[in-house]
């Protein structure tokens, strides 16, 4: 099992604060967010990691220095997630692996919830009530039907949290799908619409459910609230 990880993007929605460093190493508690991943993926037996690095590169190897692989994204500033995505192409291909964003504050479980033997994808939702910022999720009998930041609220059940498991069968599709869209110059902003794309072509999205904490860091609020979980759960 391999594991990829996204921290290239230059996190300008923190104001000044990401001006200087990347908003994946900003510390949460006693360590930046970036390292709890890592030691996260480690305790559950994934050493083989790649982070995609960009936006301050530089201050991620100093922090993670060998426990990590490094795939630089030189196009940081302009791609969007598919384009540092396609990077770890030949790294990931033919592969199975977990896949995060660096920017997150995840509790351990989360992760444990994906190591599950199946041969389906794995995606994990938190039912909950949503905002307009999240990713959210539409599902019918347990499958999921719509992922989308466009879902109205009333229809939204719960939000993709960005961590999914792409079994070795589906891992080939999904770089070849991130692939024609960047090509198309009709390049999915979102990692939801390549899965859902792979859900058309026949692969099972299976939704992984949890109520454990966890927050993506893109507004200064949101950090804070981070500060706070940690206290409380971690």
């Amino acid at each position: 099992m391999k594991a990829l990880i996204t921290a290239a993007g230059m996190g300008t929605r923190l104001g000044n604060i990401t001006k200087d460093t990347n908003k994946c190493i900003l510390n949460v508690g006693n360590k930046p967010l970036l390292l709890h991943s890592v030691e996260i993926l480690k305790n559950v037996g994934i050493d083989d990691i790649y982070v995609i690095i960009g936006h301050h590169g530089e201050k991620i190897k100093q922090l993670l220095g060998d426990k990590v692989n490094y795939i630089y994204n030189p196009d940081y500033a302009t791609t969007s997630i598919l384009g540092s995505i396609v990077l770890a192409k030949e790294h990931l291909f033919q592969s199975e692996f977990v896949f995060l964003t660096g920017d997150s504050l995840l509790h351990p479980e989360l992760i444990k919830g994906l190591l599950e033997p199946s041969q389906d994808l794995l995606v994990s939702i938190e039912l909950k009530k949503c905002n307009e910022e999240d990713m959210k999720v539409v599902l019918e009998n347990h499958n999921i039907k719509e992922i989308s930041k466009t879902i109205s609220l009333d229809q939204a059940q719960g939000e993709y949290t960005s961590l999914t498991r792409f079994p070795k069968e589906s891992s080939t599709v999904f770089f070849n799908e991130v692939e024609k869209a960047i090509n198309n110059q009709n390049c999915k902003t979102y990692v939801a619409d390549i899965l859902l794309n792979l859900q058309n072509l026949g692969f099972n999205l299976k939704p992984i459910y949890t109520n454990k904490p966890r927050i993506e860091i893109d507004f200064l609020e949101d950090l804070e609230k981070a500060q706070a979980l940690y206290k409380q759960y971690f």
